[in-house]
């Protein structure tokens, strides 16, 4: 069983683990940070800003006490009700359901906690594992950008996906 809470700087102790995971190309494969080095000092400064900001929560995902992953709630835009988002998992625990798990926590603390309308994110088309992953927890398909980035060299697409919170009901 695993635990979301809001991750800390503290949470960050050295070079092992999550920076680890943010420099690991495989892990980084389908995330934009990929296109920076990371070391423990601008690891700590980013989790500090996102535990300072209103528009972002930055979540651990721990697994008996360990952390291994991340779960991103962000671009939180107030009048609309929406947030977008996103996970980083280190890939000893691929393939578990954990990223599932994770997502399902997040959406409902979006929901039940901040009274959002909507989550969304963008899924790489070369990264059907993850839209098969959201899919199965009544996420929707809306959309594709053709050719929206470069992944290995190469143009791919992308996904859009939403869910909504299924508490809303749409007045006739």
């Amino acid at each position: 069983m695993i635990t979301l809470r809001e991750l800390t700087i503290d949470d960050i102790h050295d070079e092992q683990g999550y920076v680890e995971w943010l420099n690991d190309p495989e892990v980084t494969r389908y995330l934009e940070c990929r296109h920076q080095k990371h070391t423990l000092e601008t690891t700590r400064s980013y989790v500090a800003e996102m535990h300072k900001s209103k528009d972002n929560y930055l979540f651990g995902i721990f697994l008996d006490g360990k952390h291994i992953g991340n779960m991103k709630l962000g671009n939180i835009n107030h009048m609309y009700k929406r947030a977008e988002i996103g996970s980083l998992i280190s890939k000893e625990y691929w393939g578990r359901g954990i990223g599932t798990e994770a997502h399902r926590l997040t959406e409902e603390f979006a929901f039940k906690n901040l009274g959002l309308h909507k989550v969304y994110a963008g899924v790489y088309a070369k990264n059907p594992a993850a839209l098969k992953a959201v899919l199965r927890i009544g996420w929707r398909l809306v959309g594709e950008y053709e050719d929206h980035a470069i992944v290995d060299g190469e143009y791919v697409g992308c996904f859009m996906i939403e869910k909504i919170n299924p508490s809303y009901t749409k007045e006739k």
